[in-house]
């Protein structure tokens, strides 16, 4: 597949341009239509409709620029004029490794040996370009990468990688100072009731303690509770709210008791995931059943995060994005939003399934093996592709219209 189908399959921001090479390096310039000069943080200060809408000029321009700030890119620069073979074999072997492991790549715009990967990782960078220990080859962490718009993208995995080994040393102060400001924070525990659920605790125990000392996140989050008909969900509540030192026991009981709908479980589960969602995903990892991947509940995962952002009036579907209403006619949007959503919503899971694999030594082989991961990641990966097949057809499947039988808001 060539980089746009690459991109769009993987949820990677891009959007065409021009690049001119010279002997000065490359040289980027807008569409006159963008009506702004070249700037590699247009990923980071446009909105996804912005940058959805530079898609229209694709003709116009010889190159796209690729967002690295959520899949990393291994950038190899190997010069011509060196057999790295011979003389950096640690730099030359890593690449290797990379190609035989069937990671995705493509190749460079400007030197022959020259290759770019694709991959993930949960390292914490400092900066948008970072230096590894091998000669000749870095790694783009939020700076953007340019790509002929026809460029070939070999294999099709996106791997995950730590990264610590091969990553010179950084200054992580910032990241420390966060993690000193966390445990204070969550210092301010009470012990659970023997009548939560022990699952849902788990969760629960992901929430930051800013959402529950924040008046507006508060509610929404014990609304949701309250508002789930099939539990009682009255202990979790009481238990996270607690945690704050704001907490006060009437005010919870009264809020408790005036419950408002709007906040459904998935705005629970919203608050984990945006507190923690690399342990929320972790948690989710150990849910998938067969059933997992069924079209009713992929809708419903889909829906349970989403349903505030789609309202159904006069045969005609909108969609909230960016404190504005949109008109889908064609249901161009419903299908982008839910291709982006599902696909990045799987691949976490994907993520968590890798690294069990890493993690697994051969004492737990056995045990590792019985858990049927590998049975897992295979199901992930045929799902994320017929998500992204589905979504590309001119007419939505059954799948996607589960969503309206679910409740999509009606006025």
């Amino acid at each position: 597949m060539d980089v746009k189908e690459f991109a769009d399959q993987n949820n990677i921001k891009w959007f065409p341009l021009n690049v001119k090479v010279t002997k000065e390096g490359k040289i980027p310039s807008y569409p006159k239509q963008y009506k702004t000069k070249p700037d590699q943080n247009d990923f980071k200060n446009l909105d996804e409709m912005a940058i959805l809408e530079r898609h229209d000029y694709l003709d116009d321009c010889n190159c796209i620029a690729l967002d690295t700030s959520e899949i990393r890119i291994i950038d190899v620069d190997f010069e011509d004029d060196i057999d790295y073979q011979k003389d950096y074999p640690d730099a030359y072997e890593y690449v290797e490794n990379l190609i035989k492991s069937g990671i995705a790549y493509k190749k460079s715009n400007t030197k022959k040996k020259g290759k770019h990967f694709f991959i993930k990782t949960d390292y914490k960078f400092n900066g948008v370009r970072t230096q590894t220990k091998f000669k000749h080859i870095e790694l783009l962490t939020g700076q953007w990468a340019f790509s002929p718009k026809d460029r070939k993208v070999r294999n099709d995995t996106i791997g995950f990688y730590d990264l610590k080994d091969i990553v010179q040393q950084q200054a992580q102060q910032s990241q420390k100072k966060k993690l000193i400001i966390k445990k204070k924070h969550n210092n301010n525990k009470m012990n659970p009731s023997d009548n939560i659920d022990p699952k849902i605790q788990k969760y629960a125990d992901l929430i930051d303690i800013e959402y529950l000392d924040a008046y507006d996140s508060w509610t929404k989050i014990i609304w949701s509770l309250s508002n789930d008909l099939d539990n009682n969900n009255y202990e979790i509540a009481k238990y996270i709210s607690a945690k704050s030192e704001k907490y006060n026991e009437a005010v919870f009981n009264k809020l408790w008791s005036n419950s408002r709908e709007g906040s459904s479980m998935g705005t629970f589960y919203y608050y984990c995931k945006l507190s923690d969602k690399d342990g929320y995903f972790k948690l989710r990892s150990l849910e998938i059943t067969e059933h997992f991947f069924t079209e009713d509940n992929l809708a419903q995962i889909y829906y349970n995060e989403n349903f505030e952002n789609l309202v159904y009036k006069d045969d005609m579907l909108y969609i909230f994005h960016n404190k504005l209403w949109y008109e889908d006619r064609k249901l161009n949007k419903l299908k982008y939003y839910i291709s982006k959503y599902l696909t990045e919503y799987l691949g976490e899971l994907g993520v968590q399934l890798y690294k069990k694999v890493i993690e697994c030594n051969s004492d737990e082989n056995l045990k590792f093996l019985a858990g049927g991961y590998y049975e897992k990641l295979e199901q992930l990966n045929k799902c994320i592709a017929s998500v992204q097949t589905a979504t590309k057809k001119k007419k939505l499947p059954n799948v996607f219209f589960i969503i309206y039988q679910l409740g999509i808001l009606i006025i």
